[in-house]
């Protein structure tokens, strides 16, 4: 007894010592660790950043070149049809590059979704259309059914466009030869 009450101060030291060093770790791994989760997050956006703007440039590159095709381009209907396709993914892509610039408010959770009434039917129409000219360069085709009797809904129809064309990419990518 009189041995540990000698030795009190010392024992004390070496007590708060290691409640210290403990501290100093468990503060280092939740530091490691959040660390790790941003590197994820990073690589994540820079997947869905390539393969947001991979399917326009896709789009934009077979439109381009059916316009180079003396047949397409002397049809004023179908220049016209190409160059709104063009149009179009040139507008996806531009929202691309704002969502990109808006990624800081994501980060401090200011993300504002712009919910409107929106026809999904034809909001799966026109996100097809540009993709028909993908899946038609594989000798493919790109058939749509609808059977929902409600179709209306408020949604955000960048993001869910987006979701679209990653769909429509990944069946066109993952499929056999003529999909």
């Amino acid at each position: 007894y009189s041995l540990a009450m000698n030795n009190w101060p010392m024992l004390l030291g070496t007590f708060l010592s290691l409640l210290t060093i403990l501290g100093i770790y468990i503060i280092s791994i939740n530091y490691m660790m959040r660390q790790k989760k941003i590197a994820e997050i990073k690589t994540d956006f820079i997947n869905n950043m390539s393969h947001e703007f991979k399917t326009p440039l896709a789009t934009i590159s077979v439109a381009t070149d059916s316009l180079a095709n003396d047949i397409i381009a002397t049809n004023p209907e179908k220049v016209k049809y190409y160059s709104s396709l063009i149009r179009q993914e040139n507008l996806r892509m531009k929202k691309q590059v704002e969502n990109v610039l808006n990624m800081s408010k994501l980060e401090r959770n200011e993300v504002k979704l712009f919910l409107k009434e929106t026809n999904v039917r034809e909001l799966i129409k026109k996100t097809t259309e540009s993709f028909n000219l993908i899946v038609a360069q594989r000798n493919g085709t790109l058939t749509q059914e609808f059977n929902a009797s409600k179709y209306v809904f408020k949604i955000d129809e960048f993001h869910i466009s987006n979701m679209l064309v990653n769909l429509l990419d990944n069946a066109n990518k993952y499929s056999p030869e003529t999909p």
